[in-house]
Order: structure tokens, then C-alpha cells, then sequence
């Protein structure tokens, strides 16, 4: 999903002929169907909205007759929740503590090269060892 703000509105105008400046979202999905933006235009300018999966896909409609269709707010957001309409089951709600792995790159400036620790699960830090860390270095940039 490269295109942004321009080359969306420029989709909607000439490949859907549609006039992007409506009171409408137009949806866009990417191939592996992980990924959405939504165009819209607010008062003075477009915005965009994206989402990015980390697992599972989006149950996106089958059987389209044309290349647009009209969702009411309801089934948009059954659409961007990942509902299945045949199961009527949302995608299971993901929990996670940071971004990236193994830790986050603020405990790289704690650990520095992290000990000459390998970037793998088995010898990646505990929460305890990170907390200890942390907190050792708090107390000495009091």
C-alpha cells in the first residue's frame, strides 16, 4: 500500500469515478488483506486513516458485482474488526507490551550492546533482569 493521500483521491476520481471530496470514506485493501486505508475528506483537507494487522487478515466481501460497494457504519466496522459475516466472529484482540524485538530500543541504551547477547528468544532478557537494569540506571542519573 504505497499510494497516500493523492494517489488515493486520484483512484477514487478516475478509476471509480467517483468525486472524492463527497461525504464518504472510500476503503482501500492491499493484496495479503492485512492492511487498510480509509480517504476521506474533512471541512479544509483529506485524511487518512491505515491499519495494519499483526495477525489474521480482513474478511474482505466476496462476490462483488461492481468494483465499489456501499457498507452502512455497521458492517464497516464489523469489516475493520475482521468479523467473518459467515461466523460472526471478530479476530482474536492482540496484547503486547512494546514495539519491536526482542525489547525496546530504549533498553539498548541500558544494556548498550546487550552484553554481546545474540538477538534471539532463548537469550533475550527477562522482565526482571530489564526492570533491575532500568532501575540501576535511574538511581545513577539522579
Amino acid at each position: 500500500m504505497r499510494k497516500q493521500i493523492d494517489g488515493l483521491a486520484l483512484l477514487v476520481q478516475e478509476a471509480m469515478a467517483l468525486n472524492p471530496f463527497d461525504q464518504a470514506l472510500f476503503l482501500f485493501g492491499d493484496r495479503q488483506r492485512d492492511k487498510v486505508k480509509l480517504l476521506f475528506w474533512e471541512r479544509n483537507g483529506f485524511v487518512v486513516w491505515y491499519k495494519r494487522l499483526e495477525r489474521e487478515r480482513f474478511k474482505w466481501p466476496t462476490n462483488l458485482k461492481d468494483e465499489t460497494m456501499t457498507l452502512t457504519g455497521q458492517e464497516l466496522n464489523w469489516l475493520l474488526n475482521g468479523y467473518n459475516s459467515k461466523a460472526m466472529k471478530p479476530h482474536e484482540a492482540l496484547y503486547f507490551q512494546w514495539v519491536g524485538y526482542p525489547y525496546p530500543s530504549c533498553f539498548r541504551d541500558v544494556f548498550g550492546t546487550l552484553s554481546g547477547m545474540k538477538n534471539t528468544a532463548s537469550s533475550s532478557p527477562t522482565v526482571t533482569q530489564l526492570k533491575r537494569k532500568l532501575a540501576a540506571a535511574d538511581a545513577e542519573n539522579l
